[in-house]
């Protein structure tokens, strides 16, 4: 095996599988993805395009900004801060 690595005659046993854009951004296209797109108002035209362009693209650029504006809360942990808060108000009166 080692020996095959320095061989100059390599052979391929195949064609090169490149997938296209729909399989590499399958999950970005998914109906709870546009319906998040649809209410943020951000034209996802650029999710057509190569990712690597995305940085150049004006749609794109505007998709961050509103997306980076977004607060993330994480419900979870707020209600059991919450619940610890009147637990303890409960016993401490």
């Amino acid at each position: 095996m080692v020996e095959n690595l320095t061989n100059e005659n390599l052979s391929t046993h195949g064609t090169l599988y490149i997938p296209s854009k729909e399989e590499l951004c399958g999950p970005l296209y998914g109906s709870q993805n546009q319906s998040s797109f649809d209410r943020l108002k951000i034209d996802d035209s650029f999710l057509q395009e190569c990712p690597t362009i995305w940085s150049s693209n004006a749609s794109s650029q505007e998709a961050r900004k509103k997306v980076s504006t977004l607060r993330a809360v994480n419900d979870t942990a707020e209600r059991a801060v919450k619940l610890i808060q009147d637990f303890h108000g409960l016993i401490t009166v």
